[in-house]
């Protein structure tokens, strides 16, 4: 009875450690960044500044393996994703920052470098999510030059997180 039991059980351990090795295997680099300076009104458009700064960061990210971008559904932040996409050669992804964070966003991203577009309520939020912890508070109004940069990778998170607001200085 032991050795039936115990038969029956080999291929359902065998298979949980399989698949715990695999999560653990994983392979992901998120960049994340808010939208660029804004006008006023409703879904605003760039300023000229914001202009630039988006394609700052085409230039930005063109060495960096981007191999998806993703932006909500909002004028400002598709502007602020456009030319790093066209310059890559991509399709911008829309996403719900609500939703994005899931079992399908993590699979459709493993082994990949993405970049994602978001607000300040939700940029930090989704560092947040991807690393499972608390340790970011919404990005401040006034501040456009933040780069979030998360890998992980058997199953640690590296976190690099750069303010670049000096890029359109002589």
């Amino acid at each position: 009875m032991r050795l039936r039991f115990t038969l029956l059980l080999l291929p359902l351990v065998l298979f949980s450690c399989h698949s715990t090795s695999q999560s653990h295997n994983s392979k992901a680099t998120f960049y994340l960044i808010r939208h660029a300076e804004k006008q006023g009104g409703e879904d605003p458009s760039l300023t000229a500044k914001g202009e630039q700064r988006a394609q700052f960061w085409a230039s930005y990210f063109a060495d960096k393996g981007i191999d998806a971008v993703y932006s909500t559904n909002t004028t400002r932040t598709m502007q602020t994703a456009t030319p790093t996409a066209k310059a890559l050669g991509l399709k911008i992804q829309q996403y719900d920052p609500t939703q994005l964070y899931d079992s399908d966003f993590k699979e459709a991203v493993e082994g990949k470098t993405v970049l994602i577009v978001g607000h300040t309520n939700t940029t930090a939020d989704l560092a947040n999510k991807i690393l499972g912890e608390n340790e970011f508070q919404e990005l401040d109004d006034a501040q456009f030059g933040k780069v979030f940069k998360i890998t992980l990778a058997d199953g640690e998170a590296d976190v690099d997180i750069k303010t670049l607001n000096n890029w359109d200085k002589g």
